[in-house]
């Protein structure tokens, strides 16, 4: 449950950071030649535009996403301690976030794509430095994996999401979290 608020919180103030213009990583990195770095540093560019032209859902999915993360690490930690109510609002916003990542993951594919584009320019490079070049004809493959291992983390997440739902809704948790809500104040 705090992995998952992290991870949420993290992703979201990432994005944020992106949209207010701050460079989280170095476009051409490590490479060395002219043109691996101009080929990089274009599809960078292309990354960012993608993100600017989606701005407009980006943006309140990265503050939604920033928010949810804080507030599912916060009550996950009130859980832990047996807050009273915080194992319904674990649950409630483990819902919301898985929601939100698959909304986010649908109603930005551009954004996404291009990003896919970077981050197999930046590969492609590293290996034709490395005198070891990529068969051209193998680029659309690798671009399926990438595109596929995106949906495969979807996935993953959102079953992830659900077990933690269902883990969290069993009679032994709610008996486990819910104890000192139910016992009278002392003192």
């Amino acid at each position: 449950m705090l992995g998952f608020g992290g991870c949420g919180a993290t992703a979201g103030w990432e994005t944020i950071q992106r949209y207010r213009g701050v460079q989280l990583e170095s476009p051409t990195g490590d490479l060395a030649h002219q043109d691996s770095r101009q080929a990089a540093s274009a599809a960078y560019d292309q990354w960012t535009a993608a993100l600017e032209s989606e701005h407009a859902r980006g943006f309140p999915f990265a503050v939604a996403e920033l928010v949810l993360g804080l507030a599912l690490s916060a009550f996950a930690m009130g859980a832990w301690v047996g807050r009273g109510g915080a194992r319904r609002a674990v649950v409630q916003i483990t819902v919301a976030q898985a929601l939100l990542v698959a909304a986010a993951f649908v109603a930005m594919p551009r954004s996404r794509a291009a990003e896919i584009n970077f981050r197999l320019q930046v590969a492609e490079s590293r290996a034709v430095e490395a005198h070891q070049p990529i068969d051209p004809k193998t680029v659309p493959a690798l671009r399926i994996v990438a595109h596929a291992s995106t949906i495969a983390f979807l996935l993953f997440r959102t079953v992830a999401a659900g077990l933690i739902v269902v883990a969290l809704t069993r009679p032994r948790a709610r008996a486990y979290y819910d104890p000192q809500a139910q016992r009278p104040n002392e003192g």
